[in-house]
């Protein structure tokens, strides 16, 4: 389970999100969290070719974290929590990695 509370701090956010609400993280890239876990959206991103297979191969050596693309065609990212412990720690490195490689070149 994801502690909301320490991650939005650790985001920067001034309060844990509820089921309904997004922190964006910078410019077209919003996250939604819940305790079983993270999505983040990549909306109005645009990723070349290159970043776009650098995210994809970040996804395989990141274990948990799983593309896919939202009914809008937008490339989303997932990482669903470990259920019986704190898993706060690793969401938020595997997030900060998954950004690092979608946005290294760009900041």
């Amino acid at each position: 389970m994801i502690d909301l509370e320490t991650l939005s701090a650790e985001l920067g956010a001034p309060r844990a999100p509820g089921p309904d609400d997004l922190i964006q993280l910078r410019p077209g890239v919003r996250l939604s969290c819940l305790a079983e876990g993270w999505t983040l959206f990549l909306e109005d991103v645009s990723l070349g070719d290159e970043r776009l297979v650098e995210v994809f191969d970040a996804c395989r050596t990141l274990a948990g974290v799983v593309p896919m693309t939202t009914r809008s065609g937008h490339l989303a990212l997932r990482y669903l929590a470990q259920p019986q412990s704190d898993d706060t720690a690793r969401a938020l490195i595997l997030l900060r990695a998954v950004m690092e490689r979608a946005f290294a070149q760009s900041a």
